[in-house]
């Protein structure tokens, strides 16, 4: 509410919404949190446990929210929902049958294509949730909704939703990395501006192309691209998803490291075993110390993907691939070009 109050935004418009939740959070029928609740707990019961959620425009901050919220809450022991998040929209019957989705739109944003999605969805036997908020204001009542939804439906799912074991497993790994130093790794090989690790059994391939296709061919349950670079200036390389979905028929999420440890990363570690993870780093041309500390943020990274691999390692399908760029923006080229 802080960041609101500083923008000068409508506190008691924000706050109505969210009362009138928690008064039919409070009602003997649970109210729409827990049909929300009881859609995303019944999804996995299932075996539908990929959440694809799809925002109007000014509720794409949203998505990425609630991707944090589920996958952070859910995904342990075993079990849980992998949120797919920013996924290009698709046709209806390019979607496999462990998916459920949720649609949030402003009601100033509705759109006509997403609405016959939703609609074709449902037809062919999806479970489809599809939310409308008359205004801006209504997003405080959702937040508020979608928490007592997941907290619900990890008492469904009969885990904590409160805690996250694995992601203080990859932070002990990274302490231990920053202190003992990062591991010695061998490139299985370099092609070009890319070196090639894998920690499964030796591929039958020895160039970047033929190797993502072998790799590719192993993804059953969800594909996860996990990019330890710069958002920003090598924002081209989320290009990637779209093709690599495409190419699988599966879900592939697509997470920044290392923002994505608090969301998907719990899910990854904690969730079922049905996941195939694709790192990927790059050279850093220009590192800055940490105040304080004897290593620099480059080395800070370079130990918190080293230790996300670590912990991957073990519950992985068939092993971690990472594609480390010698040279960025050479090496995104180079991996769009070949990618299948």
């Amino acid at each position: 509410m802080l960041p609101a109050a500083l923008l000068g935004l409508d506190l008691a418009a924000i706050l109505r919404g969210a009362v009138q939740t928690v008064d039919e959070c409070r009602d003997g029928g649970g109210g729409p949190a827990f049909a929300l609740a009881t859609a995303l707990g019944a999804g996995v019961a299932t075996g539908r446990d990929k959440l694809t959620i799809q925002t109007s425009p000014r509720l794409a901050a949203f998505g990425d929210w609630a991707e944090q919220l589920i996958a952070e809450s859910t995904g342990k022991a075993g079990t849980g929902i992998v949120p797919i998040v920013g996924e290009p929209p698709a046709a209806a019957e390019a979607y496999a049958a462990d998916r459920c989705f949720v649609f949030v739109a402003l009601a100033s944003e509705a759109d006509p294509a997403l609405s016959r999605l939703a609609l074709d969805l449902r037809r062919i036997g999806h479970r489809v949730e599809k939310i409308v908020l008359a205004d801006a204001f209504k997003l405080e009542a959702e937040v508020l909704r979608w928490e007592v939804a997941t907290a619900a439906a990890g008492i469904v799912l009969g885990i904590d939703p409160f805690d996250q074991p694995n992601v203080q497993e990859s932070k002990d790994n990274t302490k231990r990395i920053l202190t003992e130093g990062l591991p010695s790794e061998t490139a299985l090989f370099v092609d070009g501006a890319i070196e090639v690790y894998y920690d499964g059994a030796a591929p039958p391939v020895d160039t970047l192309g033929p190797l993502l296709a072998w790799f590719l061919g192993g993804v059953d349950g969800y594909l996860a691209i996990m990019a330890y670079l710069d958002r920003f200036a090598d924002a081209e390389v989320g290009e990637l998803r779209p093709r690599l979905a495409a190419t699988t028929g599966r879900p592939v999420t697509f997470g920044w490291g290392p923002r994505f440890l608090h969301s998907t990363g719990q899910y990854h570690k904690g969730g079922p075993v049905n996941g195939r993870y694709l790192q990927i780093t790059g050279a850093v041309a220009e590192d800055l110390p940490i105040p304080g500390q004897p290593y620099t943020f480059g080395l800070l990274q370079a130990a918190q993907a080293a230790g996300d691999r670590v912990a991957l390692s073990q519950r992985a399908v068939g092993g971690v691939l990472r594609l480390h760029l010698t040279d960025r923006r050479a090496g995104i080229a180079q991996l769009l070009e070949v990618a299948p």
